[in-house]
């Protein structure tokens, strides 16, 4: 019998997902759900891994619900414009993370993790190469990641739990959507 399963945007995000019940010492919840991307990834990397292939997914779900076997939570990004949960139906629920403001990244899964930790891992890496700073007359309006992976692995290897924190979100979401 498959477990329930939860779809992210990317592979990163399960990392650190599975990171977070690791450092929280959640492993129950390793067996219980299974956390996947959605899309798929090849030598080329990601495909319909993304918001739209979400919301895809959501859609098609959403009508042909006979299709679900198991639960299916599929979690959006802080940015995206959804509820904050909601269920479709018996199997489908929709949830998005919550946006934390002020914190290093105004999106995606990194917008959890707060500014000191980017402040450390730039001490060791090069900005350029890792982030881009996007400016309007001087005031910082984005970041984006350059290279996800890298620092993905590298907050996964360092990372503490003081650093993720706020995956303890993820991490009730995830309990909430299993308790149902």
């Amino acid at each position: 019998m498959q477990k329930p399963t939860m779809f992210v945007e990317g592979k990163t995000d399960v990392k650190y997902i599975k990171k977070a019940i690791e450092i929280f010492n959640r492993n129950d919840l390793s067996e219980k759900i299974e956390i996947e991307q959605i899309g798929f990834e090849n030598k080329n990397g990601a495909k319909n891994s993304n918001n739209k292939a979400l919301f895809g997914a959501e859609k098609f779900l959403e009508a042909n619900q006979n299709f679900l076997k198991n639960k299916v939570l599929i979690l959006y990004d802080p940015e995206e414009n959804k509820a904050q949960k909601r269920w479709i139906g018996e199997k489908l629920r929709i949830n998005k993370m919550p946006l934390f403001e002020g914190n290093f990244f105004n999106k995606g899964i990194e917008n959890l993790f707060k500014c000191d930790l980017f402040e450390k891992f730039l001490e060791k890496h090069n900005q350029n190469d890792t982030i881009s700073i996007i400016k309007n007359n001087d005031k910082i309006i984005n970041r984006q990641i350059n290279n996800k992976q890298e620092m993905c692995d590298w907050i996964c290897k360092h990372g503490t739990e003081e650093d993720f924190e706020n995956f303890k979100v993820i991490l009730k979401i995830i309990d909430e959507f299993l308790e149902k």
